[in-house]
């Protein structure tokens, strides 16, 4: 399990907790209120918001974890190392005096959304949270001008979930197609590392259905993992951080 502490806009500590198996876990954080993510069951008394994901079992070894990938996605990542894309990964402690390379990643997500004519915007301040408290990876594919797509993570000591993906937002159709190759390939590329330093299971970070699955779900599906659920939750950890949980349940 891994956590950090901030001050949420009610004045109230909030900690944000990702991968605990059991209740037991967080008991001793200092914190009024706890958002968990990935937990396996509800929660008594808590917001749970059912998540559908998928798992890929990096303890295969990697010619299975390639044949599980479709076929036409591994014919995309084939042709983009034949395109000699480069792989970089940067673990938060080489992010921590990285700052132009943060700016570079806020700064495409935020243009790839505004492009797009929607509101998301990257939280700056959580992210140099998980980059503080040792929780984020962030990992690029290159070609021989730019940076073509970025992928950041949160982990633990065994297991890595998919945050945050954006790519160049301005491109001709040659160049997009090359960026959409480059992001499978960076799927893969991270696969191995991540399995290079003992983690076992790499979360793609959620889907809408694995039964009537959109089109970024199929493409997570394509890459090979297995469907299951689990439940993101707020929930009161104090007096007062349980008056605010109801209150956010009356509002609702």
């Amino acid at each position: 399990m891994k956590y950090f502490i901030y001050n949420n806009n009610f004045r109230l500590k909030s900690a944000n907790v990702w991968f605990a198996d059991s209740e037991d876990e967080w008991k001793n954080i200092n914190a009024d209120v706890l958002h968990i993510w990935g937990f396996p069951t509800k929660i008594t008394g808590g917001i749970c918001n059912k998540q559908q994901t998928l798992i890929i079992d990096l303890k295969k070894d990697e010619e299975e974890l390639f044949k599980n990938i479709n076929k036409t996605v591994r014919y995309e990542i084939n042709r983009s190392i034949k395109e000699c894309i480069s792989y970089t990964i940067y673990s938060s402690k080489s992010l921590k005096n990285n700052t132009e390379l943060v700016e570079e990643f806020r700064k495409c997500y935020n243009e790839m959304y505004k492009e797009k004519n929607l509101d998301t915007r990257l939280n700056i301040e959580d992210f140099y949270r998980y980059i503080q408290n040792d929780m984020l990876y962030l990992s690029i594919a290159k070609d021989t001008e730019e940076n073509l797509v970025y992928h950041v993570y949160t982990y633990d000591n065994n297991k890595v979930r998919f945050l945050y993906s954006c790519s160049t937002f301005r491109a001709s159709k040659d160049k997009k197609n090359t960026i959409g190759r480059a992001n499978k390939f960076l799927h893969w590329e991270d696969m191995k590392y991540f399995k290079s330093i003992g983690i076992e299971q790499y979360d793609l970070g959620g889907i809408f259905s694995y039964e009537k699955p959109n089109g970024i779900d199929k493409f997570k599906i394509n890459l090979g993992g297995e469907p299951i659920s689990y439940y993101n939750i707020t929930c009161g950890h104090t007096f007062i951080g349980k008056i605010g949980v109801l209150g956010l349940k009356i509002k609702k």
